[in-house]
């Protein structure tokens, strides 16, 4: 998605009249391209294409001190991506033959004709704009190098400034989120009229791309734009914020975007910047604006889950009653969201209670509890604030540390239900909650009713069927590779893939794999 700017055109031909006229035509065609200098000959052209670096060049091939075809071959070494476009008579047909293995990409004739020019002029700027959003994606990738190269790099002038916004749907994911999330803000981002929105805001002629981030909730917008002061550009970021919180809705929109306009050589360096900053600084349940380099240094807050606060929370769990713990958990995560810690600052005191909570029964494997992490995080995601997953988790906690209810007398054909709708379903992302739902238990009952017929937790028995089925690709379909298999078998989170597998096999997915064959 981008807004086009002016592409610049030279034309080379030796006959004035007939230069005139393909000046004209070139510009009565198409307001998208100018014509930013004309020559004579191949030797006033090739100094000029130099200087001016333009994105298309017309040329006649019969001309005097340096024809068409040498011209060609000297540009084509120095600027192997810009596209010619031959202009010649029937009796030049053999020159243009040449010139076309060379790398021309259209061969007109003359007299020119308005309805092939317009088809040339259309393919060539659909290929101009799929290469600059190639361009500009390789230069904020994270597994680039940083540096793209010097062809990729002329496809912008070098008076072009950009300003990089880093937009986040939601709240911060894991490295990969469900395919059912995936879709869902897929969706999301494909109903935005951007072009609609952004046509106040920025100059007309002006380039915007909307660039793939690593999470599908997150996407780059990259604007080679005028210069503009730090306070238009934090003007210009509100009002795309302010512009996507209806669209958004009942997501959260935070924005991250450089202070100042950067050269093209900086974009890499600082999309990295952007990513640091929008994952320290966002708070689940807020809406707000960051920039890249302007830090505030923020009040000094107290650690979110300190020595001191750990050893009061063992301490509840051992009086081992429901009502008070739960009490005591509420009230810790009410006051964690009235402190407005950072989502990761989150996710690291919620990791630190779940391992307490294991520790002090030992009830789940070491499986159990990574997947349990790994769906905490995953709701972190999607839902609109903190405090909406607060159940979730108290039923985790729950499930993992009372197991002595009395247990009453339930069907084994309702439980080999559940046993088949799991393995049914084990690929996709379903939750100990979602099966408690669909066949009314409560989760913690489920968990015990379930093991007492089958012999092991819904978790354990989940995470088992994925495993397996994880183990069979991997010795069947040599051609699909770890993060795939994954995938497949429901954790697109390569980290978490590699935990549980290696917990249950003693090999990393990469060791098994390189042992079976």
């Amino acid at each position: 998605m981008t807004h086009i700017s002016k592409y610049r055109v030279v034309v080379v031909e030796d006959e004035p009249k007939i230069r005139r006229n393909i000046i004209q035509k070139i510009e009565a065609s198409d307001s998208d391209f100018i014509v930013a200098g004309n020559a004579a000959n191949g030797v006033d052209a090739l100094a000029m294409v130099k200087s001016l670096k333009p994105d298309v060049l017309f040329t006649d091939i019969r001309m005097p001190q340096m024809d068409g075809l040498e011209l060609i071959r000297l540009l084509k070494l120095e600027f192997p991506e810009m596209h010619i476009v031959i202009l010649s008579g029937f009796s030049d047909f053999e020159y243009a033959k040449q010139a076309m293995k060379m790398g021309v990409r259209d061969y007109l004739l003359k007299p020119l004709k308005l309805d092939a020019l317009l088809e040339s002029l259309e393919g060539i700027k659909a290929s101009l704009e799929q290469r600059a959003q190639f361009v500009v994606r390789n230069m904020i990738a994270s597994d680039n190098i940083g540096q793209a190269s010097g062809k990729e790099i002329s496809t912008f002038h070098d008076h072009e400034h950009f300003i990089v916004f880093l937009i986040c749907i939601g709240h911060l994911g894991t490295h990969l989120t469900a395919a059912k999330q995936t879709e869902q803000f897929s969706l999301l981002w494909a109903k935005l009229p951007l072009a609609e929105m952004f046509a106040s805001i920025i100059h007309e002629h002006e380039k915007w791309w909307l660039i793939d981030e690593k999470l599908p909730n997150q996407k780059f917008l990259v604007l080679s734009a005028k210069q503009r002061t730090p306070e238009e550009i934090q003007l210009m970021a509100e009002q795309i914020r302010r512009m996507l919180i209806p669209y958004a809705e009942p997501y959260y929109i935070n924005l991250c975007s450089t202070f100042s306009n950067i050269a093209k050589t900086d974009i890499w360096e600082e999309a990295q910047t952007l990513r640091i900053r929008l994952d320290q600084e966002l708070v689940m349940g807020q809406s707000a604006v960051f920039h890249g380099k302007l830090f505030v240094k923020k009040p000094s807050q107290p650690l979110l889950f300190d020595t001191s606060m750990q050893n009061k929370w063992m301490a509840s769990i051992q009086t081992g009653n429901k009502t008070y713990l739960k009490e005591q958990l509420l009230g810790l995560f009410n006051k964690w969201e009235s402190l407005h810690y950072p989502q990761r600052q989150l996710e690291k005191a919620l990791s630190q209670l779940l391992q307490i909570a294991h520790q002090q029964t030992l009830t789940l494997s070491e499986a159990e509890l990574y997947h349990y992490e790994y769906n905490v995080f995953a709701k972190l995601t999607v839902s609109p604030h903190f405090h909406s997953i607060i159940e979730d988790i108290w039923h985790i906690i729950e499930g993992m540390l009372f197991k002595d209810e009395k247990l009453t007398d339930s069907t084994p054909e309702l439980i080999n239900q559940i046993a088949e709708y799991i393995r049914n379903n084990f690929a996709e992302s379903i939750h100990l909650e979602e099966i408690s739902q669909k066949f009314h238990f409560h989760p913690t009952y489920l968990t015990k009713v379930f093991k007492k017929h089958i012999g092991e937790t819904p978790l354990k028995y989940l995470i088992k069927l994925r495993i397996d089925e994880a183990i069979r690709l991997i010795t069947t379909q040599p051609q699909l590779d770890i993060r795939t298999i994954g995938e497949i078998v429901g954790y697109p989170d390569q980290h978490y893939f590699s935990r549980i597998f290696k917990n249950l096999t003693g090999q990393s997915p990469s060791e098994y794999k390189e042992t079976s064959y």
